[in-house]
């Protein structure tokens, strides 16, 4: 396109939440953020799987809901077959988001009014938890008005979608991105003040200032009140501190035994819970909120997998906490009770030679890793435009 282009990444490897390392105890590439995508849904991450070679494999369909009435066996659609209620509960919310109403709620609010019988209404809270990784108390009901119609206005495909998982890690993609830069990347180098004015931008960082036409800002939303910008962003640091309610600490453990179903559970601070095996190697993940896990040491976390999944013998635990991380500060995003319409106000108003682009921004797909490359991909059309 004609542009000469330098990327300032303030961690020591790229990627950001898209981060594939080895599980504990193993040699084996696991993903500690983004893992999965929507295929015919997800057309860029799909292309980019091809371009760099990287398989997917499909989820098992077994699984196990544990909410305060007990255990329910059985798939998505298995429990649409068997429970009356949760079918006329996921007829509820379609009706709803169909009805396109602009009154916010919290999820919770939002289900206590669309789904009458108590068990339905956890049943139907355990499938929103992997779509919104967050306490649905704070989850803004026009965030998940906004999901659905990521979903292709779908309440069914929203939280029963097919997903693949991407063998060689959502890591390989990242890799493979940075390759492309060669030198025109920087690691270790986080930019701490952006002046920007009719001239073009200064960008300030650890050693000294760099200067630009243009500059996109790809940075997580809880972070974004740590650069000091000049003229002052219409994002308050407040408003960009809280709008990201995602709060997931995930977990990858090597153990020995039956890894059982996958997990969806509102009983157990391991919210969802999944096995997975990998060159003659029993894995296991998990997520649970930050508060619940916090702190999560070796010792505690085995002493959780274990009450999980009785009978399990954990060898090697690990967690990486999300919201504790200086570079995220949050998982992946899902808008706030309160906060997300004037996010998306103040995002809007934005003009100038910046532009906030990544995964928490995106106007498709926010939260995914197709919403990451979707932003920017916008983002490099405004960078280019005369």
């Amino acid at each position: 396109l004609g542009q000469r282009v330098l990327v300032l990444e303030a961690r020591d490897r790229t990627g950001g939440r898209t981060w594939t390392a080895p599980c504990p105890g193993t040699d084996v590439g696991v993903d500690w953020g983004a893992e999965w995508i929507i295929p015919g849904l997800h057309p860029q991450m799909e292309s980019l799987a091809r371009e760099f070679d990287v398989t997917t494999e499909s989820e098992p369909e077994d699984t196990e809901w544990v909410v305060p009435a007990g255990r329910f066996r059985g798939s998505y659609e298995d429990l649409k077959r068997t429970r009356p209620g949760f079918v006329a509960g996921l007829e509820a919310l379609q009706a709803w988001y169909e009805r396109a109403e602009e009154r916010e709620l919290s999820l919770t609010g939002l289900l206590r009014e669309c789904v009458r019988d108590a068990t339905d209404r956890m049943l139907i809270a355990a499938a929103f938890f992997p779509l919104n990784g967050a306490d649905p108390e704070d989850v803004s009901s026009l965030a998940i008005r906004e999901k659905i119609r990521f979903h292709a206005g779908s309440i069914d495909r929203t939280l029963d979608p097919e997903i693949l998982r991407l063998e060689q890690g959502s890591g390989a993609i990242a890799a493979g991105l940075a390759a492309g830069l060669g030198n025109d990347i920087r690691l270790g180098w986080p930019v701490h003040a952006i002046d920007a004015s009719a001239g073009g931008v200064e960008v300030f960082g650890p050693v000294g200032s760099l200067q630009a036409k243009r500059a996109l800002v790809a940075v997580p939303l809880a972070v974004l009140g740590r650069i000091r910008f000049s003229p002052v962003l219409p994002v308050p640091k407040t408003l960009s501190d809280a709008a990201n309610c995602g709060r997931v600490t995930k977990l990858w453990a090597l153990v020995k035994g039956d890894a059982g179903p996958a997990r969806w559970q509102t009983t157990h601070p391991l919210r969802l819970l999944y096995g997975r095996r990998v060159a003659g190697e029993q894995l296991i993940s998990a997520q649970g909120l930050y508060r619940d896990l916090a702190p999560a040491d070796g010792t505690r976390l085995a002493t959780l997998l274990r009450s999980a999944c009785p009978g399990l013998e954990v060898i090697e635990v690990r967690a990486h906490a999300w919201t504790a991380d200086r570079w995220a500060g949050a998982s992946w995003m899902t808008g706030r009770r309160a906060t997300y319409r004037p996010l998306c106000e103040a995002i809007d108003a934005m003009e100038g030679p910046l532009k906030l682009i990544g995964g928490d921004v995106a106007g498709d797909w926010s939260g995914w890793m197709e919403g990451a490359i979707r932003s920017a991909a916008d983002g490099v059309r405004w960078a280019t435009r005369e």
